[in-house]
C-alpha cells in the first residue's frame, strides 16, 4: 500500500480529530486491511468517527444526571444495565467522578446486580426513583428485555417507586421509539445519533455519496462480527455493528459492538481500536498471564532490578524475586503505553483505584502522573520491549534446532557380566 502526501495529510488531521488516541502508524497499519482502491473510502469513514474521552464521558454523565436530579427530590437508585458485553463497572466509575454525584451523593445508592432489587427494594421507606445506566443503546431491545425480565417483576408492587429513567450516553432514535412503545413508564435521557448510513440524515451526505461507503463497510464487515443465537442455533452476522446499529463512536475504554466492526474487530483483522473481549474475566486472566510471562523473561537484562525488588538471604547466597508490586508496576507501565484508561487497568489487574494511586506514588521515579511515565520510566519500558524481542527470538531459534549425534557408547558391564 502506497500512502501519498494527500493521504498523509488526511491521516494527520484524522489523528488530531480523534484526540491523538491513535498514532499515524496505527492508522496506516489499519489501512493495510483494505485493498489499495478502497483506502480513500476507509479514510472517509475515519473522518466521521467520534472518539469520546474520559473527561467527555464524565461531562456527559454529569449534565444528564444533573437534569434528572435537580428537579427531583426523591432518593435515587442507580443500576447499571448488566447485559451481554456491557462495561457496568466502568460506567459507575465515571458517573461517580461527576460533580453532580458528589453534590447529591447522600441521596444515591447503587444496585450493582438485578438481584439487589429482590433483597432491598421492599425495605425502602421514602419515595425513590430508579436510574438505569448504560453507555450506548442501538435498538432498545436489549434494555427492554432486561428490564421486563429482571427488574419490572420485582418493583411493580412497590408503591414508593416514583420515576424511572434510562440514562445512556448515546442512543439511536429507533431505540427511544422502541422503549417508548414497550416501556412507556420510562423516560430516556442521552445524546441522540443517527446510523451512519441512514437514508435521512447520514453524516456522509446524500444517498449517492453514502451508498458506496455502506457497501464498502458491509463487504469488509460481513466476516468480522457475528453472535451465536442459542435459541435459533445459528450465527447472526452483523457487518454494520450489532443489530445493524451503524454507529461511529469509540469510548475511551472500549468501542461498543454497535460501532462498525471494521473499526474494532480482531477476527483475522488489524483493529484500529481493539474491543475488549465480551468474556472480560477470561480476557483479564489471559492478559495477566501474558504480563507475568513477560516479566519472567526480563530477569537477565540490566533493568531487571526494577522489577525484581524482592530479596531473600539463603545463607550461602542472596536471591531476588518478583513481588506483587513489581508485577503491578510493570503491568501499569505497559498498559499506560497502550493508552488504556485507569478503570480498565484496575479491572484487568483486579485492583482498586486506591491501590493504583498508591503504586503511582510509591514509584515516582517511573510514573510522572497517573497516566504517564517519566523519561526514566519511558527508557525502562523501551529497553524491556527491545530485550523481550531478542529473548523471544533466541527462544524461538533454540526451540527449533535439534542436533542428532552418533553415539557409539558400549557399556563396560551389562547385567553383571563384563
Amino acid at each position: 500500500m502506497i500512502i501519498n502526501e494527500i493521504d498523509e495529510f488526511r491521516i494527520n488531521t484524522i489523528c488530531k480529530r480523534l484526540k491523538n488516541s491513535v498514532t499515524q502508524i496505527e492508522v496506516v497499519n489499519w489501512l493495510k486491511n483494505f485493498k489499495d482502491h478502497d483506502v480513500d473510502k476507509a479514510l472517509l469513514i475515519l473522518e466521521k468517527l467520534e472518539f469520546i474521552t474520559e473527561n467527555e464521558i464524565i461531562e456527559l454523565y454529569d449534565s444528564k444526571l444533573k437534569r434528572i436530579l435537580e428537579n427531583n427530590q426523591d432518593n435515587i437508585i442507580i443500576h447499571a444495565v448488566c447485559d451481554y458485553g456491557k462495561s457496568s463497572t466502568l460506567m459507575v466509575y465515571y458517573l461517580k467522578k461527576t460533580p453532580t454525584y458528589n453534590k447529591f451523593e447522600y441521596r444515591i445508592v447503587f444496585y450493582y446486580h438485578y438481584s439487589n432489587f429482590k433483597h432491598k427494594i421492599k425495605n425502602i421507606s421514602s419515595k425513590t426513583s430508579i436510574v438505569f445506566l448504560d453507555d450506548f443503546s442501538g435498538s432498545g431491545k436489549q434494555f427492554v428485555n432486561y428490564y421486563k425480565t429482571y427488574v419490572k417483576p420485582q418493583i411493580k408492587n412497590v408503591k414508593k417507586i416514583n420515576q424511572l429513567t434510562f440514562l445512556t450516553l448515546f442512543y439511536l432514535k429507533r431505540a427511544k421509539s422502541y422503549i417508548q412503545r414497550f416501556c412507556s413508564e420510562i423516560e430516556m435521557v442521552g445524546e441522540v445519533r443517527n446510523p451512519a448510513f441512514h437514508s435521512k440524515g447520514s453524516v456522509f451526505g446524500y444517498r449517492k455519496s453514502m451508498l458506496p461507503l455502506r457497501k464498502f463497510s458491509y463487504e469488509y464487515g460481513k466476516e468480522l462480527f457475528s453472535i451465536y443465537n442459542k435459541k435459533e442455533k445459528t450465527n447472526e452476522v452483523y457487518p454494520l455493528g450489532y443489530k445493524n446499529s451503524q454507529a461511529l463512536i469509540v469510548f475511551a475504554y472500549n468501542p461498543p459492538n454497535n460501532t462498525l466492526p471494521i473499526i474494532w474487530s480482531s477476527k483475522n483483522w488489524v483493529p484500529l481500536y481493539p474491543r475488549v473481549s465480551e468474556n472480560k474475566m477470561s480476557e483479564s486472566k489471559k492478559i495477566r498471564k501474558k504480563l507475568a510471562h513477560e516479566i519472567g523473561l526480563i530477569k537477565e537484562i540490566e533493568v531487571s532490578n526494577v522489577f525484581y525488588s524482592g530479596e531473600k538471604d539463603l545463607g550461602w547466597r542472596t536471591i531476588n524475586f518478583i513481588t506483587k508490586t513489581d508485577f503491578i508496576t510493570y503491568s501499569i507501565m505497559k498498559m499506560i503505553r497502550q493508552k488504556r484508561t485507569i478503570p480498565v487497568i484496575c479491572q484487568i489487574l483486579g485492583i482498586t483505584e486506591d491501590d493504583y494511586k498508591n503504586i503511582i506514588s510509591e514509584k515516582d521515579e517511573v510514573f510522572e502522573t497517573s497516566n504517564s511515565l517519566t523519561d526514566y520510566g519511558d527508557n525502562i519500558y523501551l529497553e524491556v520491549k527491545k530485550q523481550l524481542k531478542l529473548v523471544r527470538k533466541e527462544i524461538k531459534n533454540n526451540s527449533c534446532v535439534f542436533e542428532i549425534k552418533e553415539n557409539n557408547y558400549l557399556p563396560k558391564e551389562f547385567k553383571g557380566v563384563t
